[in-house]
């Protein structure tokens, strides 16, 4: 299961409360003022905690890594790989960013999942707002 406390490679810790993520340090950040992954990472962790996410489970993130900076970038990853190892949780992300793409390449790599890591590219056909998608070797 995700940790009520997570901490980073940085030794960063992070405590998750309903409204507030503590740090190790004492500072303490208001969700509200957290970038939306962060925000969905709470709400996975509270249906984790309930009991509602399993092998089951399919999330669906769209830019996950919108208003993120490179470290949070590979956090969201990380988290992400995380769930799917200790909990069995699908996820599935559609991304345009590389810097995201090469974290989830590496952060599968950490937790072993590289061969359930597949991905896709999409390309545009003759027929308006119709694509085809197509893996990514």
């Amino acid at each position: 299961m995700l940790p009520e406390i997570y901490q980073d490679k940085k030794n960063t810790r992070y405590e998750w409360s309903h409204h507030v993520c503590k740090r190790k340090d004492g500072t303490q950040i208001p969700l509200r003022c957290c970038g939306a992954s962060m925000n969905n990472f709470l709400t996975i962790y509270r249906m984790l905690k309930k009991g509602l996410l399993d092998k089951k489970t399919l999330v669906v993130f769209d830019q996950p890594e919108t208003y993120l900076g490179s470290e949070q970038i590979i956090q969201v990853a990380r988290l992400t790989c995380m769930l799917q190892k200790k909990v069995g949780v699908r996820f599935l992300m559609v991304t345009n960013l590389q810097e995201m793409i090469r974290a989830l390449e590496n952060a599968a790599a950490e937790y072993q999942l590289d061969s359930q890591f597949n991905r896709y590219e999409s390309k545009e056909s003759n027929t308006l707002y119709h694509y085809s998608y197509f893996p990514v070797t």
